[in-house]
């Protein structure tokens, strides 16, 4: 049996559909839940048993989340603990909502991204002494936010310090990257979707109306709807598939741009992707996948 954790059982968005009508469409029973409604029992038994307030007992092979907020994460983190197979695990979960982590990890593995200063909870006077003001020109970004939010840049040390002032958010932690410019290419950067070690689906991300970034959640263009990987450089495809077995996930979608060197670099992982309809079957066939391996292994 599949579990499904979602923020609302009664109205799951596309993709939890999309990977629910795959699921049983491959004649895996599947419960859609939502986090409140387990409990967790432990009788000596020798495991967490999981108690379902409607469905009571409850043996799930494998355990889809798809939930926002950290009030899950004590339940996911006892169920994981208790030896049940998360999908996404929640390291890799964690990881992706922290981009400071994220970049360890790629600069341990030798995989390439924008040159980057990360601080937490210093003044800006400390920061402003370890980065270059004479023509280089950095992006501000949070280190656990996404969506672009709070994203700026500037190559004036005085606007800097009036950004890094005005920005709360960046005294909780401020990743300071060199912005990569590939004029007189319109600037863009590549999505890659990855499922179960594989790419699967992508797209190309363009800014627009004289804007710089390229987040299709500040108004970036969306060149065409999901495609094949086969629209996709090679380069930035085998970097998305770096990042993202280092981070050790399922399925992520990977953010690679391109440099004015014609080098690509990756911008983060998203552990809440936008897959699309296209890519969501994908994601269904891999949770099965893993749910089948899962009930080969266990004892009959």
């Amino acid at each position: 049996m599949i579990l499904v954790l979602v923020t609302s059982a009664h109205s799951p968005n596309r993709l939890i559909r999309s990977v629910v009508q795959e699921i049983q469409a491959s004649g895996e029973t599947c419960l859609i839940s939502t986090v409140p409604s387990l409990f967790l029992l432990y009788d000596n038994s020798g495991r967490a048993q999981i108690l379902h307030h409607q469905q009571g007992m409850i043996e799930p092979n494998v355990i889809f989340h798809w939930v926002g907020g950290r009030q899950a994460y004590s339940t996911l983190d006892a169920l994981e603990l208790g030896g049940y197979r998360l999908i996404n695990p929640l390291n890799a979960w964690r990881i992706g909502r922290n981009k400071a982590m994220q970049l360890a990890l790629f600069e341990r593995e030798g995989i390439a991204h924008p040159w980057t200063l990360f601080a937490q909870d210093v003044s800006w006077a400390r920061i402003t002494d370890h980065l270059e003001w004479d023509g280089q020109e950095y992006v501000f970004k949070p280190h656990n936010a996404g969506r672009g939010r709070d994203v700026q840049k500037t190559r004036q040390e005085r606007m800097a310090a009036n950004m890094y002032s005005r920005t709360p958010r960046y005294r909780e932690g401020v990743l300071i990257q060199e912005y990569l410019d590939h004029a007189p290419k319109l600037r863009h950067h590549f999505r890659v979707n990855v499922i179960g070690g594989e790419p699967v689906t992508g797209t190309e991300i363009r800014a627009t109306g004289g804007n710089w970034l390229t987040n299709q959640a500040q108004g970036g263009d969306i060149l065409s709807p999901e495609y094949g990987v086969e629209d996709i450089p090679g380069d930035a495809i085998r970097l998305a598939l770096r990042a993202t077995r280092a981070i050790g996930a399922d399925y992520s979608g990977v953010d690679v741009i391109e440099g004015s060197d014609g080098a690509f670099y990756v911008l983060e992982t998203n552990e809440f992707p936008g897959f699309g309809e296209r890519t969501g079957p994908y994601l269904g066939k891999h949770i099965v996948e893993v749910a089948r391996q899962e009930s080969a292994r266990s004892p009959s």
